[in-house]
């Protein structure tokens, strides 16, 4: 079965996490030693060089090269590339590569947020997303929460739905929200929606979304990364 774009940006991420595990990973002696002799820069850049080709094939692809990341992303690559032409052993004395590397990872992870939100915007995609995102929480908790019955969130569970006829905005909505939310407990994910917020002007996530889901998108959405960010910290 083909990789989804899901798929192909969790392996460019990968790939990108690895190519900087592998700049900054201290050197055995005997490493050292393959160093001296040339043999473990070549290596080094050979193995840096082959996942940048992989990554480049990923942003690339049709399904997101117009996305402006992904042209940022390929650019970054491509002067990544030289780089490594300047400095083939690697020394990377002023961390210019490693710098490099860790900017481009950071916007491949951007960029597979990116392509999840888009497929987001989908109501039916969203509503199996936030169903099964929600599935560890009571059935009528969470059938609350998306506003349908627990029948509804059942087989919201099992599939997406062919369509959404009731509050579709507000599912999209909801879902992103969740999402950005990370993989905080499903419960945790609850509280925090009917919490008052103070850079929400100390009102909760639902009730905004609740009262108008297209003008509370971009402010509960940052609030949402917001608290992810602070939780990473």
């Amino acid at each position: 079965m083909p990789e989804t774009e899901h798929e192909r940006l969790v392996r460019a991420v990968r790939l990108g996490r690895q190519a900087e595990s592998r700049l900054t990973a201290p050197r055995s002696a005997a490493a050292s030693r393959r160093k001296a002799s040339g043999q473990m820069a070549r290596f080094r850049a050979s193995d840096l060089l082959s996942n940048i080709g992989e990554v480049q094939a990923i942003v690339r692809n049709p399904a997101v090269k117009s996305d402006p990341l992904a042209v940022d992303v390929d650019h970054r690559l491509r002067a990544l590339v030289q780089m490594i032409a300047e400095d083939p052993s690697l020394a990377d004395e002023k961390w210019r590569v490693r710098r490099a590397c860790a900017d481009v990872v950071d916007r491949l992870e951007r960029l597979r947020e990116h392509s999840d939100l888009r497929e987001l915007d989908v109501p039916a995609k969203a509503a199996h997303f936030a169903a099964q995102r929600l599935a560890e929480i009571d059935q009528q908790e969470a059938a609350r929460i998306l506003r349908v019955n627990a029948r509804t969130i059942r087989a919201w569970r099992k599939s997406a739905p062919k369509k959404i006829r009731k509050d579709p905005q507000r599912i999209r909505v909801l879902a992103k929200v969740i999402y950005l939310l990370g993989s905080i407990p499903p419960w945790t994910v609850v509280s925090w929606l009917r919490q008052p917020r103070p850079e929400l002007g100390n009102r909760s996530p639902l009730s905004l979304i609740d009262k108008d889901a297209p003008e509370a998108a971009d402010p509960v959405m940052a609030a949402a990364r917001g608290t992810l960010g602070q939780l990473a910290t």
